[in-house]
């Protein structure tokens, strides 16, 4: 199986403040976030729908 990977490089902060996990829960669209449903995995997959509303959040 051929993988392929990528280096990113973060240029700036998303948020100043962390999402906390019992936020993410209450949330009606995050809740099902996959680092929630599955905390030990190390590659989380996210839907357009909650990436959109993680840039709701900001601020």
């Amino acid at each position: 199986m051929n993988r392929t990977y990528s280096k990113i490089h973060f240029t700036s902060k998303l948020r100043e403040l962390s999402l906390l996990r019992e936020d993410l829960k209450l949330d009606p669209v995050l809740k099902t976030l996959m680092v929630i449903r599955q905390p030990n995995a190390t590659n989380y997959k996210v839907t357009q729908q909650e990436w959109q509303r993680v840039h709701e959040l900001r601020g």
